[in-house]
C-alpha cells in the first residue's frame, strides 16, 4: 500500500515579531519524493529522466518532468538510497493521481515536501560597539583553550545559512570551497543576498591570529558554506555529512519548518548524519519578540525541524546569555530574552556581539569597516559552540556526537539568572577551556568516581551508582557469579538481586568506564544473602577451659553482611549469661563442673541467619574409692 504524507508547518517572516498561523497545509507544487522499490523505475542516469519503465516514462513525458534524482546518493541506508525527488510541469496532487491510475506498482510512498521558509535568527541594532569587542570569547575561555589546539583545517564546520561573502578579509582563507558544493554556485561579495551567513561564519571560525580584524573560537578550523534558502535544505545538511564529511553541521538561516509532525524519512536522514559522526547544532531561536518556532495550540517555544531532537537527541540546541551571563535581555522595557525549554542543551554569548558584516553596502558601494557591534541572536550563539566542538574535534577526531554534547554540557558554567528558568536552557553556559580540556584528557576539575551501594545484597533489588563518571565516557558493568542483573547497564545506576535465598559469599559490581582516553575499572564488594559462621574470641573450637566460679567474656567477629546488634546468646551445660544476651558480646559465668556451650546466632536483613556453638570445660576434683591395703575394709 502506498503512503501518503503531507506536512502542516508555520509561516515565519524576519524580522516580525512573532508568527503568522497557516491554516492550509502548503508544500511545493510541481515537485515531489517518492520511495521505489524496484530499479526500473530508477533514471537511468543523473541527467536522463527516463527510467526502463515505458507506463512510468509516459506520465514523465506528459507532466514534462526536467528533474529526476537520488536525494541523498551519499547514503548508506537502504531506504534513503531508495528516496528520489521529482521535479515536473502541473500540480502535485495531479501527478500523483496519475500514478496511481495507471497503477505504479514500484512506487511505496509519496512524500509531499513542505515549503521551505527563510528563517534567520538574528536582531539587527543600531548601536554600534563599545569596549570590550570580543567580550563572548573571553567569557568563554577561549584563550586558555587556544592553549591546548588552535584547531586544525582539516576539521570542517558545515553552516547552511544565506550567503557568504568569500571576499571578507576574515573569511576569504577560512572558506573553502568558494562554492556551495551541493550545487555548485559560486559565492562573492554581494549587496543582493542577505549577509547573515557571513555574520554567522565569523563567529564559527573567522580569520585569527591572521590577515583580518577578528578572532574566533574555531581558529584554524575550515567553513563549509551552504545556501539555506535555495531549496533542498536536508538534502543539503546530508551532503555536507555523508559527501564533504563534515565534523560540524550547524545552521542558523534555513528551510525550517514549525510544527509536531515527525517525518520517517527525515528522522533516517537525521540520523544518518549523526551516524556519521557529524554533530549537529542548532539555534533555539529568539524569544516571543523575536522569531521563534511556536506550532499551533503550543504555549512554549521548540527547536524547528528538521534538524530537530525529536528525531535524535544527539541534537545540541542552543541559547543565550548576555556579558553578565544571564539569559534574561531587555531593552528599553522590551523583554528580548531569547527562547528556552526542555529540549534546549546549552547556552552561549548572543547578546550584542561584535561579528563581520558583509564587504559591499546595500547601495553597491564598499563597505570601508565590515564588522557589525552589537549582532544579536541565537544564531550568533550557536555557531560559537560549534566553534568549541571544533577544537574538541581536532584533539580527538573520533569523539561521537553523543561524546561531544556530554563534555559541552558537564563542563558547562553556571547562568547567573539559571534559577528563574529552571530545566529550560540546559546545563549552563559554554566553557571552551573546560571542554577542550576534558577532550585533552584532562579530567582534573572533576572529582574521581566512585561507586556507591549496599554492603549487602539480598534478594530483592540493590541498586548501585557510579557517580562522577567523566563526561563523554560510558560505563559497563560485571557482577559476580552469586548476582543476578536486573537493570541498568550502560546507565550510571546498576541494580542486582541475590541469585538465591540460600547464598553466603563475597560479591561484588565492577564499573568499567570507556573513553577516548582510555578505560578506568572501578569496583565495589558486597556481602551477597545470609551471613557466614562467626568467628569468636576466644574460640571454643576446641574447648576451652574455665575455672569453676569464674567469669569470662566472648567477643564475636561478625561474617560480611551480618548486622552487629542482633548477635542472640544463648548457654546450657555448666555455664550461664550474666552479662548482654544480644549483641557484639555476651558475659558468662562456670556455674558447674563438666561441659557447657554457648550459642551465638547471627542474622542480616536478608532475612536469615546462621549459628555458632562454643564448647566450655568447667574443671573440678576427682574422688576414687579404693580398698585400705592394710585391711579388707574400704
Amino acid at each position: 500500500m502506498k503512503k501518503f504524507i503531507v506536512i502542516l508547518f508555520v509561516f515565519f517572516h524576519i524580522g516580525s515579531i512573532g508568527y503568522n498561523q497557516e491554516n492550509e497545509c502548503e508544500y511545493y507544487e510541481g515537485t515531489i519524493w517518492i520511495v521505489i522499490n524496484d530499479t526500473r523505475i530508477a533514471p537511468v542516469s543523473k541527467t536522463d529522466v527516463h527510467t526502463k519503465d515505458e507506463k512510468f516514462n509516459n506520465i514523465l513525458e506528459k507532466f514534462n518532468t526536467t528533474k529526476y534524482i537520488q536525494v541523498f546518493p551519499y547514503s548508506r541506508n537502504e531506504y534513503l538510497l531508495n528516496v528520489y525527488k521529482i521535479e515536473f510541469d502541473g500540480r502535485t496532487d495531479e501527478f500523483i493521481k496519475e500514478i496511481e491510475r495507471t497503477k505504479i506498482e514500484e512506487i511505496e510512498e509519496f512524500i509531499k515536501r513542505p515549503k521551505e521558509k527563510m528563517v534567520a535568527l538574528y536582531e539587527p541594532s543600531d548601536y554600534m560597539w563599545e569596549l570590550g569587542w570580543l567580550w563572548h570569547l573571553e567569557k568563554i575561555q577561549a584563550d586558555l583553550a587556544w592553549d591546548i589546539t588552535k584547531g586544525s583545517s582539516t576539521v570542517k564546520i558545515a553552516i547552511i545559512d544565506t550567503w557568504f561573502d568569500v571576499d571578507h578579509p576574515d573569511l576569504n582563507q577560512k572558506i573553502s570551497p568558494h562554492y556551495d558544493p551541493y550545487d555548485g554556485v559560486m559565492f562573492h561579495a554581494s549587496n543582493q543576498y542577505n549577509s547573515h551567513g557571513t555574520i554567522v561564519a565569523s563567529f564559527a571560525a573567522a580569520e585569527t591570529d591572521g590577515g583580518g580584524q577578528l578572532a574566533s573560537i574555531g581558529f584554524n578550523c575550515t567553513i563549509i558554506g551552504y545556501k539555506a534558502w535555495a531549496g533542498d535544505y536536508l538534502e543539503r545538511a546530508h551532503h555536507a555529512s555523508l559527501a564533504m564529511n563534515a565534523d560540524i553541521l550547524t545552521s542558523s538561516a534555513g528551510g525550517w519548518r514549525c510544527s509536531n509532525t515527525l517525518l520517517e524519512v527525515e528522522r533516517i536522514a537525521v540520523q544518518e548524519i549523526l551516524d556519521n559522526g557529524t554533530v549537529i547544532v542548532m539555534p533555539a531561536g529568539n524569544g516571543v519578540n523575536g522569531t521563534h518556532c511556536r506550532p499551533f495550540g503550543d504555549t512554549t517555544d521548540q527547536p524547528w525541524f528538521p534538524l530537530h531532537p525529536a528525531y535524535d537527541e544527539r541534537i545540541i540546541i542552543v541559547s543565550s546569555t548576555d556579558q553578565n551571563d544571564k539569559h534574561t535581555y531587555v531593552i528599553d522595557g522590551i523583554d528580548k530574552t531569547h527562547s528556552h525549554y526542555p529540549e534546549v542543551d546549552i547556552c552561549a554569548p548572543g547578546y550584542c556581539i561584535l561579528g563581520a558584516q558583509s564587504t559591499l553596502n546595500s547601495d553597491g558601494s564598499t563597505n570601508p569597516w565590515p564588522y557589525e557591534g552589537c549582532c544579536t541572536g541565537t544564531s550568533f550563539a550557536t555557531p560559537i559552540v560549534a566553534g568549541v566542538c571544533a577544537l574538541m574535534k581536532a584533539i580527538k577526531p573520533d569523539l561521537t556526537p553523543d561524546q561531544v554534547q556530554d563534555i559541552i554540557k558537564c563542563t558547562a558554567d553556571p547562568i547567573a539568572d539559571g534559577s528563574q528558568y529552571p530545566g529550560l536552557i540546559g546545563a549552563g553556559r559554554v566553557n571552551a577551556y573546560k571542554a577542550v580540556s576534558v577532550a585533552n584528557c584532562d579530567y582534573s576539575m572533576f572529582p574521581d568516581p566512585v561507586i556507591t551501594g549496599s554492603t549487602l545484597v539480598c534478594t530483592s533489588n540493590s541498586t548501585f551508582t557510579l557517580h562522577n563518571r567523566p563526561p563523554g565516557t560510558m560505563v559497563s558493568w560485571m557482577r559476580s557469579k552469586n548476582l543476578v542483573y536486573v537493570s541498568g547497564q550502560g546507565t550510571d545506576q546498576y541494580t542486582v538481586q541475590a541469585n538465591s535465598n540460600n547464598v553466603k559469599s563475597s560479591g561484588f559490581v565492577k564499573a568499567t568506564i570507556t573513553g577516548l582516553c582510555g578505560q578506568t575499572i572501578l569496583q565495589k564488594t558486597t556481602w551477597v544473602g545470609r551471613p557466614g559462621i562467626p568467628v569468636t574470641s576466644p574460640d571454643g573450637d576446641p574447648p576451652i577451659e574455665v575455672p569453676y566460679g569464674s567469669s569470662f567474656l566472648v567477643n564475636i567477629f561478625h561474617p560480611p553482611g551480618a548486622d552487629p546488634s542482633t548477635g542472640i546468646w544463648s548457654a546450657n551445660g555448666s555455664i550461664s549469661i550474666t552479662t548482654g544476651g544480644s549483641g557484639s558480646s555476651c558475659g558468662f559465668e562456670a556455674v558447674g563442673i563438666d561441659y557447657g556451650q554457648w550459642h551465638v546466632t547471627t542474622s542480616n536483613s536478608c532475612g536469615v541467619s546462621d549459628t555458632y556453638t562454643g564448647q566450655v570445660i568447667v574443671p573440678g576434683w576427682k574422688f576414687s574409692m579404693q580398698p585400705n591395703p592394710a585391711n579388707d575394709y574400704v
